[in-house]
């Protein structure tokens, strides 16, 4: 009997000692932000951004001094910037310049809105971004031949990836996170 009640006594102290030393305090997704905050640090804050049109893209890509044409050979390269804003962060509709959105990290706060939203876009490419705190990570709509590829997304409400209605030819590549769905909706 003695060893039983030394046994149970050392099984309950150590189960005490495991309790004890989990930080119960902060969720995953607080962890993520806090990492993103130490990590964004080395980004250049940035208000969002709103392309409509080949035209618009191309005087963003002067004002800010993006690298690139828009041509297949010489895409436009938007990078190194933090976005942490409560609507649509980055959104492009109407354009068919190439262009690489990469190594961004985009925080739409409070999981209302849609991070990234492309509406009639072409020859785009989304690649190792970190998207938290969305309704949805990337909202696709008529969109053909684009890659969204090696993306954090964490902390989305409904969908990491959401892509509906005409959209041809495009590969999503999955990443790292969390409530990372990929919805296809009426792709036709």
């Amino acid at each position: 009997m003695d060893r039983r009640k030394s046994v149970f006594i050392i099984a309950i102290l150590s189960f005490w000692v495991l309790m004890t030393s989990i930080d119960f305090s902060s969720s995953p997704s607080m962890k993520i932000n806090e990492t993103v905050e130490d990590i964004s640090l080395s980004y250049e804050s940035h208000e969002p951004f709103s392309i409509q049109g080949n035209a618009m893209m191309l005087e963003y890509a002067e004002t800010e001094d993006w690298p690139g044409t828009g041509t297949s050979d010489n895409p436009i390269i938007i990078e190194g910037y933090y976005f942490e804003c409560k609507v649509h962060v980055f959104t492009v509709s109407g354009t068919s310049l190439h262009f690489i959105f990469r190594n961004n990290i985009l925080d739409g706060i409070d999981e209302q809105w849609c991070v990234i939203v492309f509406s009639n876009v072409v020859n785009a490419v989304v690649d190792s971004n970190i998207i938290i705190n969305g309704a949805v990570g990337a909202h696709i709509m008529m969109t053909n031949h684009t890659v969204i590829s090696n993306n954090n997304i964490y902390g989305q409400s409904w969908d990491a990836v959401y892509m509906e209605t005409d959209c041809y030819y495009n590969m999503i590549e999955y990443g790292h996170g969390t409530n990372a769905v990929i919805t296809l909706s009426e792709i036709m």
